[in-house]
């Protein structure tokens, strides 16, 4: 179900999660994988975040799969960090970018995954951008990691991606139980992805490439939409950090 909160509510909601999301985590935590995927996509700045937060002590202890309160609270700090006119999401709310009956589980020797909570014949649209947070310039991004909980900023830097989008090369990261789909990895094969050869963004979400049964688990490759080496565009540690300085934007500043 599909609800939109006023502004009101939104800043309610806001106050209440920031108060109350970290104790209201699923009572069953997991172990991540995830810095070697961050070392194995990274590029030096989101590798020197991922330092900066100290994420490898954060990722030593066990990560939960995260609730409806904290979904909103990301949402929420990301909205007011960017602002109402520049927020890629159409409006805060609880609904997710799932298009199947989907579970968030716990993997052996992967941590956070997702299985299909039923049949899905090949075709069939799985997962669209319905919670697509967006960031421009590194300044904004900084600040957003800087406006909530530490160990959800590891879990925003271990997810965001960088993507050439019809706004231009943005950092971004998935406000929902998308950012837990992992990547193919040696024998195991994707079995979602963009629906066209040649779509570098995955502009219209992630479709089945063929059956996919209950209980299996949604596999993508990140290298379908992820721009390789592309962090540098928005390192705040440089006077030019990202293309946008070099025409002439205010947003490059050293905020590390």
């Amino acid at each position: 179900m599909y609800f939109e909160l006023s502004p009101l509510m939104t800043a309610i909601v806001m106050l209440i999660a920031s108060t109350l999301g970290a104790a209201r985590e699923t009572e069953t935590p997991v172990y991540d994988d995830i810095y070697e995927k961050s070392k194995q996509k990274g590029s030096t700045y989101d590798v020197y975040l991922w330092h900066k937060y100290d994420c490898d002590a954060i990722f030593t202890s066990p990560r939960p799969i995260h609730n409806a309160s904290t979904w909103m609270l990301l949402r929420g700090a990301y909205e007011a960090t960017v602002g109402y006119e520049d927020s890629s999401l159409p409006a805060v709310s609880h609904e997710h970018g799932f298009n199947v009956p989907f579970e968030a589980v716990i993997l052996p020797k992967k941590g956070r995954g997702i299985i299909a909570a039923d049949f899905i014949p090949n075709g069939e649209l799985v997962w669209g951008y319905k919670q697509l947070a967006m960031f421009d310039n590194g300044k904004s991004y900084v600040w957003f990691l800087y406006s909530i909980p530490q160990d959800l900023a590891c879990d925003v830097i271990q997810w965001a991606y960088v993507l050439s989008s019809n706004r231009g090369i943005m950092i971004s990261v998935d406000l929902d139980e998308g950012s837990l789909i992992n990547d193919e990895f040696a024998d195991e094969a994707k079995n979602v992805g963009c629906n066209r050869e040649g779509d570098r963004a995955c502009e219209f979400g992630l479709f089945a490439f063929r059956d996919i049964e209950k209980g299996e688990e949604i596999l993508c490759s990140y290298n379908d939409f992820h721009l390789d080496d592309s962090y540098s565009f928005f390192d705040t540690r440089t006077p030019e950090c990202s293309t946008h300085c070099s025409k002439g934007s205010t947003n490059c500043v050293d905020a590390c």
